[in-house]
This record gives structure tokens, sequence and C-alpha cells, in this order.
């Protein structure tokens, strides 16, 4: 079995060129939900689960490198 990579919003942010700000709204509007939350309470993405994301919105596919 794989190990599952999990990013913060940050990083994902980072990674995928959008904003945390974007990325919050994504959740609040259900198209891209946190896999979970950290113990802090850090919004948590699963790597592999954003390697099909894909922005309806605008046509925008985010560059996520190494996957």
């Amino acid at each position: 079995d794989r190990i599952a990579v999990m990013l913060k919003v940050g990083e994902l942010a980072q990674r995928s060129g959008l904003t945390v700000r974007t990325l919050h709204h994504y959740d609040a509007i259900g198209l891209l939900a946190p896999s979970g939350r950290s113990e802090s309470g850090y919004r948590l993405y699963a790597l592999q689960m954003c390697s099909g994301y894909y922005d309806y919105a605008d046509g925008y596919m985010p560059d996520f490198p190494g996957i």
C-alpha cells in the first residue's frame, strides 16, 4: 500500500499556484474538500486526490509537481 502524502492548505497553495483564500472558498462550496484536518485544525489534502483536480469555473488546471 502507498502512504498518502498530506499537504496543509498553504503547501497545496504554493504547489498549485492558487491562493489559500481560493482553496478555502473551494472547500466552502464543496469543489475541493480537504481529506481531513490536523490535530491543530489545519486543512489537510491528500496529494494523490489533488492530481485529478480541475477548476471548472475558469478552465484552469493547476500544476502539481511530482505527481
